[in-house]
């Protein structure tokens, strides 16, 4: 395992989606990223402010012309990656997560991300790590580590062989089979 700061982590993460080979997965567990680099978006904060025409239109722009992420996807999508997220969600969501499912269903699903949602009840027999987890071809994985409202600080990066990842597996496995799709956004 190897412990990284923000900026190494940021580099590795990039390396990791560019190497995949056949499927990304990303756990997501925080309810809320405002203080993150979403919060720097002009659709998050548009949002936030109560403007949902002016944030779906940030959106719009957005899925027209991709980010570094959305490029990633329609580009490993097109190498036949599957890319799927699998976010835990407290009811009631937050409007980060409004926010966030909106956004996804708009820019990222187009361009081949798979959604799944799983909630307090289907996992209160897991231990849920207390940051997001990329799960990359099931050798390579990524357990970020937050300050505040998903103020990335760094992360832990596991490789197998010689890493035991078998936990991370495991919650993967559980995960997809207790999973249901995110509903689609009010209009």
């Amino acid at each position: 395992m190897e412990r990284m700061g923000q900026d190494e982590t940021r580099i590795s993460m990039r390396r990791l989606w560019e190497g995949a080979q056949q499927e990304i997965l990303k756990i997501g567990v925080l309810q809320d990223y405002s203080e993150g680099r979403d919060g720097e978006t002009a659709s998050l904060q548009a949002w936030m402010a109560g403007d949902k025409t002016a944030s779906r239109a940030c959106m719009q722009i957005e899925a027209e012309e991709p980010n570094y992420y959305t490029a990633m996807l329609l580009r490993k999508r097109d190498e036949g990656v599957s890319w799927c997220r699998v976010d835990y969600v407290e009811e009631p969501l937050t409007p980060y997560m409004k926010w966030s499912y909106e956004y996804l269903a708009r820019v990222c699903v187009p361009a081949g991300e798979k959604l799944l949602q799983i909630g307090q009840s289907d996992v209160s027999d897991l231990e849920l790590p207390a940051g997001d987890v990329v799960i990359v071809d099931n050798q390579n994985v990524v357990a970020y580590r937050y300050e505040g409202l998903g103020r990335l600080v760094g992360a832990e990066v596991y490789t197998s062989p010689p890493d035991d990842i078998d936990s991370f597996l495991g919650l993967k496995a559980t995960l997809l089979q207790r999973a249901t799709p995110v509903p689609p956004p009010e209009s």
